[in-house]
């Protein structure tokens, strides 16, 4: 596995089956333990049922890792060309309103990124199964998750 992680919590994880995933580091604690022996950091499933993961370190300190934007810049502009404005984003959930009405609105990212079909315009589509999908200009797509 390997992780890319930037200075501002961002992280992506590339696992061994080549797929690659997106996430925010949530300081605070998490339930989890220390890593085994010999290891420095440690990646477990959050079993929250949305993807999350618990980061652990030797030293004991355990984080939370909630699936984020790919490119969080591009997603907001995406939605504004749609008509949304993002008002907060906190745990994984991000609440979006509805210029035209003032409605809002919560999402959820999907943590999996893939390789988008080639010829496709970067920017926010619905599937015809339902599914909505943010393409990025380098071509990699996420699934955006309406939640409760």
């Amino acid at each position: 596995m390997r992780v890319e992680r930037s200075a501002d919590g961002h992280m992506e994880v590339h696992d061994s089956q080549g797929n690659r995933y997106s996430y925010r580091l949530n300081s605070g604690a998490a339930s989890g333990g220390a890593c085994p022996a010999g290891q420095t950091v440690c990646y477990s499933d959050a079993d929250d049922g949305h993807g999350s993961m618990v980061v652990g370190y030797s030293s004991g300190k355990t984080e939370t890792a909630h699936a984020e934007a790919h490119n969080g810049n591009e997603l907001t502009e995406h939605a504004r060309q749609q008509g949304y404005s993002v008002v907060s984003t906190s745990n994984g959930v991000v609440t979006v309103r509805n210029s035209s009405n003032g409605n809002t609105v919560k999402v959820r990212y999907g943590s999996k990124l893939t390789q988008g079909t080639p010829g496709q315009s970067a920017g926010i589509r619905v599937e015809s199964d339902g599914r909505i999908v943010v393409r990025y200009n380098d071509g990699l797509e996420q699934e955006i998750v309406p939640t409760p």
